[in-house]
């Protein structure tokens, strides 16, 4: 069976053509994706803008650099 990558973007799914040969490599895939949006997240809120903001105008900007990341999952694929 192959593994098809599927991104959740807004909460509607967002096909890739992205298959893989095994459950595993689908899900190592995913876990790049997330790994990536991590490093870009923390990235942002090391900067030294981010640092000069006060409290609230940091939870809002965390809050929105939160939901621009997408998520994903492996469904079967023919």
């Amino acid at each position: 069976m192959k593994w098809l990558l599927v991104v959740i973007v807004a909460n509607t799914p967002v096909k890739t053509d992205l298959v893989y040969n095994t459950l595993g490599d689908c899900l190592q895939a995913e876990s790049k994706v997330r790994q990536e949006w991590v490093a870009q997240f923390n990235n942002s809120i090391s900067q030294a803008s981010f640092k000069q903001m006060k409290g609230k105008d940091q939870q809002q900007s965390r809050t929105f650099m939160m939901n621009q990341m997408n998520s994903g999952t492996c469904i079967p694929s023919r």
